[in-house]
């Protein structure tokens, strides 16, 4: 099968970053042979490579922004505006207009790193990524003339794909193009039923409600930058109805229900744990590990609040970066910045417990899979969907409880856990191969793409 991935960028920082970068692994295995060749790939030579991945599906990336750190299993090409979080603006203007009362904002910083130029292939990739230029052409500058529809419209002419999947993408206009050739879009967070923070009100409750004008003011200070954020939020949703959607979790498809759109066109895919070094040592001492960025919606306030509480002589060690990093270095907590997918795996080796007290509810928790993966045990809140990959029991507490989380930290080190059923790469492939064979409507006419 030929498939045309659209995705916001090429990353390896956040977990939809990470969920696509798993999605592409696996769809480029061979039938039956999924996650056992990571292995041979890492030390073969690129035409060695080509042919270990030659009998999976044909995959092509197409790109907002590529941080030229990541080296996927097929074709990239930057097309300017995918990663834009509105119809017009800058990329980095829509990061910082989306921020409810009470909210930091979340942006990334850049990376520091020059991207190579794309060359197609994997052999001319490799060459690339050993000598990197000052300038970069897989991020050319976007002319005015440029749009994200003609630009895929012309990628669709050269590629004719059997199926495109949006990943991540919230420019409405890019939206409205997807649902012009009957595209999958897989949805990874909250922007399209709640203008605010993530179903996390502006006052610390969770929000059971549906997306409204009155349900949502109370959350933002300004009213007619409220309106116009709200207007963007359901201009994504109207956007989609129609299309084939796919989540990561069960909780965030009874949110796009409650928010309108029918059942029967939500699929449930759950990610992987992508890029793990299985065979990682411990890097140190036994540690209660915090992973992730360093915001407030993750909660790291509450779970230093609960390390302290629960009187445990492990240290506390953060790995991941963000706006509040200064504020919990200056009361003693280790941070060790974002870590590339083997320094993670060590960090996970060595964790006594990995501790998920996330405020906003989680679409779905991809660092609780991954220590699970590892055989770390996760002391969490019952945010989103969290309840969804973890064991439960004593370890999964109500969200909001510091004393419970506290609990949890005592009683989590030692703890023997096993990697959590249904979430191998073979269950992947099976789900997105089940829906991309499924019914189109209508059928699909590339030339008549609609540009935007």
């Amino acid at each position: 099968m030929r498939i045309l991935h659209v995705a916001d960028r090429l990353s390896d920082r956040g977990g939809a970053d990470l969920a696509l970068l798993g999605l592409l692994d696996a769809l480029a295995r061979p039938p039956g042979r999924v996650g056992s060749l990571r292995a041979r790939e890492a030390s073969a030579s690129p035409v060695v490579r080509r042919s270990l991945l030659a009998a999976g599906h044909e995959q092509h990336l197409a790109v907002g922004h590529d941080d030229g750190v990541v080296r996927p299993p097929c074709p990239v090409t930057v097309v300017p505006g995918l990663d834009a979080r509105t119809r017009v603006g800058s990329p980095s203007r829509g990061r910082r207009s989306l921020r409810a009362r009470g909210a930091p904002g979340i942006a990334r910083p850049a990376a520091q790193t020059p991207s190579p130029p794309f060359v197609a292939g994997t052999a001319g990739r490799a060459a690339a990524s050993a000598r990197r230029p000052a300038q970069s052409f897989r991020n050319p500058p976007r002319s005015a003339a440029q749009t994200p529809g003609a630009e895929l419209d012309a990628l669709l002419e050269r590629l004719r794909p059997d199926v495109v999947h949006v990943h991540n993408v919230v420019n409405p206009a890019v939206l409205a193009w997807a649902a012009g050739v009957d595209a999958v879009v897989t949805i990874q967070d909250h922007r399209f039923f709640c203008p605010g923070r993530g179903k996390w009100t502006a006052d610390g409750r969770v929000c059971g409600e549906a997306m409204g004008r009155e349900t949502c003011a109370g959350c933002f200070d300004d009213r007619g930058y409220f309106e116009a954020v709200l207007a963007l939020t359901a201009e994504r949703l109207d956007a989609v109805r129609r299309l084939r959607l796919t989540v990561l979790s069960r909780y965030m498809k009874r949110e796009l229900v409650q928010a309108g759109i029918p059942a029967a066109r939500i699929s449930v895919v759950p990610p992987v744990a992508y890029g793990l070094d299985r065979d990682a040592e411990a890097d140190g001492p036994p540690c209660v590990l915090f992973a992730g960025r360093v915001v407030e919606a993750k909660g790291i306030r509450e779970a230093i609040d609960a390390w302290r509480r629960s009187g445990c002589r492990l240290p506390f060690v953060v790995a991941g970066t963000g706006p509040l990093r200064r504020e919990i270095e200056a009361e003693g907590v280790e941070v060790l910045g974002w870590l590339d997918r083997r320094r993670l795996s060590a960090a996970y080796r060595r964790a006594a417990v990995v501790v998920m007290p996330s405020r906003w509810q989680e679409p779905f928790g991809i660092v609780g899979l991954e220590a699970l993966t590892l055989g770390t045990p996760v002391a969490a809140w019952d945010s989103g969907g969290v309840r969804e990959w973890h064991p439960g029991g004593e370890l999964l507490v109500p969200w909001g409880d510091i004393d419970g989380l506290a609990a949890a930290l005592r009683r989590a080190p030692g703890q023997a856990v096993d990697s959590p059923p249904g979430f191998a790469p073979h269950d992947h492939v099976r789900r997105l191969e089940a829906l991309y064979g499924g019914p189109a409507t209508p059928r699909r006419r590339w030339t008549q793409a609609r540009s935007v």
